[in-house]
């Protein structure tokens, strides 16, 4: 299972999940580097994924930064 952490930054959540349950995490984080924690550092509209390839995408008290933009989900994170 392939799981996106958006704006994970420390990445806690990230490491969480691919222990407990065995899972790829992709950790997109904004504000800190990628060379501080090695998460992937992305920009939210401009993730470089192909559409479907998560099967869930998780977003722990970020999405108020991100999800702004009207229609952010269906535009960018789940496009029909």
């Amino acid at each position: 299972m392939h799981v996106l952490d958006l704006g994970c930054e420390q990445g806690l959540t990230s490491i969480f999940l691919a222990k407990e349950y065995d899972v790829i995490v992709f950790a997109a984080g904004f504000w800190i580097s990628a060379t501080e924690n090695s998460p992937i550092h992305a920009e939210v509209h401009d993730l470089l994924f192909a559409n479907e390839f998560f099967d869930i995408v998780i977003c722990v008290d970020a999405y108020n930064y991100l999800g702004v933009e009207e229609k952010y989900l269906s535009k960018y994170l789940a496009p029909h």
